[in-house]
């Protein structure tokens, strides 16, 4: 809360002078008339307003990786809540599969060592929403020769197809121990990082850039994305 604004004003008191006459001296004293009250213009000043410091967001605390699981996601049942002066740290989150991305193109690919993490943090200070948060996810696919485009194609040239597939993917590819297959390491970057005003509206948190629905209880904030959104999914955050 800013501390009231308060001002202080010194006025010295004014003092009558008189006019004094010598009985003795035909000529009289001019007659000094009092201005009224005279403001103090030392140390006391008039009207000054304390505006106290200004409203900052805190600094984010570290967060731990949480994890994100990939496929359908349940949407959030919004509830609104608090959110102004709260900092909140991502715990869990559910998103799209960048996996299904490639096997609806190569249904012959083989998927492994799957795993998904989202860190970052969440905070609303100062009528404004800051985000600084990524998912990652790894994953390891074998994709048989019949797969890659008719054009004569390297497995080591590949990765760069997947990255041009699935958004935010970087991949690295080498010829296969099994015959006529490509084995590849994909990392999947997707990121959340906005900061910018924002308002509740109802259940929803409006920025200039997205809506989404939200819901706090017992200490968990629990929010979709925007339906225009790159990265879909639910994300769950608990309070600092």
């Amino acid at each position: 809360m800013r501390p009231l604004a308060f001002a202080f004003v010194a006025v010295a008191a004014s003092l009558p002078l008189f006019s004094v006459a010598c009985s003795s001296d035909t000529t009289s004293e001019p007659t000094v008339v009092d201005s009224g009250a005279v403001v103090d213009s030392g140390a006391a000043v008039d009207a000054v307003a304390d505006t106290g410091p200004a409203c900052e967001t805190p600094a984010a605390p570290m967060a731990s990786a949480g994890p994100v699981t990939l496929g359908t996601c349940t949407a959030v049942t919004a509830c609104g809540g608090a959110l102004e002066g709260t900092t909140w740290t991502y715990s869990a989150a559910c998103t799209d599969d960048p996996t299904a991305q490639l096997t609806s193109r190569c249904p012959a690919a083989v998927i492994s060592k799957v795993d998904s993490k989202i860190t970052g943090t969440l905070q609303f200070y100062c009528g404004k929403a800051v985000r600084a948060a990524t998912t990652k996810t790894h994953f390891d696919v074998t994709f048989p020769l019949s797969c890659i485009p008719a054009l004569p194609v390297k497995c080591s040239q590949l990765g760069g197809l997947i990255g041009s597939q699935v958004p935010g993917a970087t991949g690295t590819c080498v010829d296969s121990q099994t015959v006529n297959a490509c084995d590849c390491a994909v990392d999947v970057a997707g990121d959340l990082s906005d900061s910018g005003a924002y308002k509740v509206v109802g259940n929803q948190v409006k920025t200039e850039t997205e809506t989404y629905d939200f819901c706090v209880k017992d200490g968990t904030l629990t929010h979709g994305v925007d339906p225009n959104s790159q990265l879909k999914g639910t994300f769950t955050a608990t309070k600092n």
